[in-house]
């Protein structure tokens, strides 16, 4: 008897051990839990976000097409210097009274018939009106032409903005989910003091409190982060909010001359607003402007 309990206990050892040392299978696919890939956006650099505003954005089309409307006014301002022929048909009947025919003055006497003529005519001169009235239309085409330039440049400064904007807020993510991290971290040590009768539960409601806080800037970060991009995208001309992965550009940013006086002279100069000002205004406001907006000779 006891040999049978023996020969059992040591076959069942055998088994037990044999069954502890045998390869676990490996899982079915579909039983693997495989993590989803963190979504990426579409690479976006400054030049990349300009450059696409001036193509799709709607007021540049518009700044555009008022120029090309104001350039139309010119040459219909100019038609009047241009000759001006015309043809008539007149079909008489002999009526008393009568002497247009042809579009002219005729014999005055009628019989019933039909004629055809053609006028020519040339402006010989009304005292310089038509060629000033040209002149007005080049003027406003040019401001039309300047003001399409301002609207352009204007998109790209808002551009810049949303992209700094959008660059400034993923940044102020990423120190949010550091801060969660960091006092989520400290969160746990002080709630193993307080286990441990190291610390008090005070200082645990603390430090949840701050833990708190922290994810509402996270939220509020987060929510700014998203409305950069919103802003951003609706700037290049898109009618949903894209997901860009903001690109930082690595080229150094020069600061400007600390003098003031020169970058002033150089804005009055250059800028396409004041530009489109003086083509609107007479030719001795256009040269008074400048030395009044600036109060530096130029």
């Amino acid at each position: 008897m006891r040999l049978r309990l023996l020969i059992i206990f040591v076959l069942g050892a055998t088994s037990i051990s044999c069954f502890a040392q045998a390869p676990s299978q490996p899982l079915p696919p579909s039983a693997q839990t495989t993590p989803p890939p963190a979504p990426t956006g579409t690479p976006l650099t400054l030049a990349q976000a300009e450059a696409t505003a001036l193509r799709n954005n709607p007021q540049i089309a518009i700044g555009k097409l008022r120029a090309l409307e104001a350039l139309q006014y010119v040459r219909g301002q100019r038609s009047a210097l241009l000759p001006t022929a015309y043809l008539s048909l007149t079909a008489v009947d002999s009526q008393a009274g009568s002497r247009i025919a042809a579009g002219a003055l005729n014999n005055p006497v009628i019989f019933p018939r039909a004629a055809a003529g053609a006028t020519v005519s040339q402006l010989l001169t009304d005292f310089g009106r038509t060629n000033n009235l040209v002149s007005s239309a080049q003027f406003q085409a040019k401001a039309e032409d300047k003001d399409a330039a301002a609207t352009a440049a204007d998109i790209t400064l808002a551009v810049d903005r949303a992209f700094y904007n959008a660059l400034e807020t993923r940044e102020l993510v990423k120190v949010a989910e550091e801060t969660i991290k960091s006092r989520q971290t400290l969160v746990d040590r002080i709630g193993a003091l307080a286990q441990a009768k190291l610390r008090s539960d005070l200082d645990l409601s603390f430090a949840n409190v701050d833990l708190s806080r922290a994810k509402l800037l996270l939220l509020e970060s987060q929510n700014n982060y998203q409305a950069s991009l919103a802003a951003l995208s609706a700037l290049l001309g898109y009618q949903d909010q894209q997901p860009f992965d903001i690109v930082e550009a690595g080229e150094q940013i020069t600061p400007p001359t600390p003098d003031v006086q020169p970058l002033i002279a150089q804005a009055l100069q250059q800028r396409p607003e004041v530009a489109a000002c003086n083509s609107r205004s007479s030719p001795h406001k256009r040269t008074a402007m400048p030395s009044m907006i600036s109060g530096v000779p130029l």
